[in-house]
């Protein structure tokens, strides 16, 4: 990549990322009302975030509006930087000529580590993939017994087929056309009621579309690796939803205390085993198990669990829809009154790339005080900029 097309895409992407951190921002305003609703309604918040950010990044490289608005000087200063750099590049000063180095070196670290995490998501959806086409698929009447009713309780009517693995140490869930359970090998001695519970939570998974909404967070998360909401945006998600199938399976009359128990029971059969985290939803994981256990011990039995109504799940979803829509349209750039002391400085460059923001004003009053003011300017390519301002 040449040094002016570094300069244009990092200039490019350092907009996207203010579009993405906008996105953030707003969505997760909804946080407050979302832990009053529950946590179904959590997790839509920190899922609407990440493939928020991503729908954005999208937005912000297609014509789709153009309103544009003014950011303060402190965010704006890579803008003006950037900017004047692409100016000065064809001319080969040094300044310039350091920045688009800079900015080479730059893009390289933001797209190497999108592609390691990338690459981690792949190399763990084969492994998950190999894996199950290991796997003996299960036959055995008391298992598939258990799907049944298992599927009837969660209102799941999508065909999801178990099978055991010796290469899986807690149950998991993958797949999102034709879902898989992945069981462990010892779940074929698993009393009944440890069955049932497994059963239950993974189905919870498959009924939420867990799996597809953890695919996009992912590419979300690999494209924004860099920044530190998305790692918070991806942690709220994973916790919010193994909460949201713990509410789900206590409200099919599980007792917590039994519920607890299957938990720690699983996760001592996992202990030291790698649980492929990054391509499927696995039901104990440790990072998350202490907490897990005591928020489902100190639901009282028989106690109303909370849900998620279909209404506040489109509601979430349609206004987070409508966010990103905004913001695509959105256009950001200097304020008007950051480009205007540029066009009065001392170095052409920052004078030229005000020239050019300003040509393209959609006010026409803006465009002629910019040719009046910049009529006389010095430098041959301000002046040009200024003149083709029409």
């Amino acid at each position: 990549m040449s040094g002016g097309a570094a300069l244009g895409a990092l200039w490019n992407g350092y907009v996207v990322l203010l579009h993405a951190t906008l996105c953030l921002g707003g969505v997760t305003l909804a946080l407050p009302i979302a832990r009053r609703v529950g946590p179904a309604a959590r997790a839509h918040v920190h899922a609407a975030a990440l493939v928020g950010m991503l729908l954005v990044s999208v937005l912000c490289w297609l014509p789709v509006g153009a309103w544009g608005r003014g950011v303060p000087a402190p965010v704006a200063a890579p803008l003006l930087a950037l900017g004047a750099a692409a100016m000065a590049f064809p001319t080969g000063e040094a300044a310039a000529r350091t920045t688009a180095t800079l900015a080479t070196a730059l893009l390289a670290l933001w797209i190497g580590g999108a592609l390691l995490v990338l690459a981690r998501m792949a190399a763990g959806w084969w492994s998950v993939r190999a894996i199950t086409r290991r796997a003996t698929p299960v036959t055995d009447r008391a298992w598939t017994r258990a799907l049944r009713d298992a599927c009837t309780a969660m209102g799941t009517h999508q065909g999801v087929e178990l099978r055991l693995s010796d290469e899986v140490a807690t149950p998991l869930t993958w797949g999102t056309l034709d879902p898989v359970i992945l069981l462990p090998s010892s779940a074929a001695v698993w009393p009944a009621e440890r069955r049932r519970l497994a059963l239950l939570h993974e189905l919870a998974h498959v009924r939420r579309l867990d799996c597809v909404v953890q695919a996009l967070a992912h590419v979300a998360f690999a494209w924004y690796w860099f920044h530190p909401a998305a790692w918070w945006a991806r942690r709220g998600l994973r916790d919010a939803r193994e909460e949201a199938c713990d509410a789900r399976v206590l409200a099919a009359g599980v007792r917590p205390s039994e519920y607890a128990q299957c938990l720690l029971d699983v996760a001592a059969e996992a202990r030291g085993r790698t649980l492929h985290a990054s391509a499927s939803l696995a039901m104990a994981r440790a990072p998350q198990l202490h907490t897990r256990v005591r928020r489902v011990l100190a639901t009282r039995a028989g106690a109303p669990v909370h849900a998620t109504p279909t209404w506040v799940s489109r509601g979430v979803l349609a206004a987070a829809l409508a966010w990103m829509l905004l913001l695509g349209s959105l256009r950001l750039g200097p304020d008007r009154a950051l480009l205007w002391d540029a066009l009065g400085g001392d170095a052409w460059p920052r004078r030229a790339y005000a020239a050019a923001v300003l040509g393209q004003s959609r006010f026409p009053q803006v465009r002629a005080e910019l040719r009046a003011r910049a009529a006389d300017d010095p430098h041959p390519v301000v002046r040009r900029l200024a003149r083709a301002a029409r």
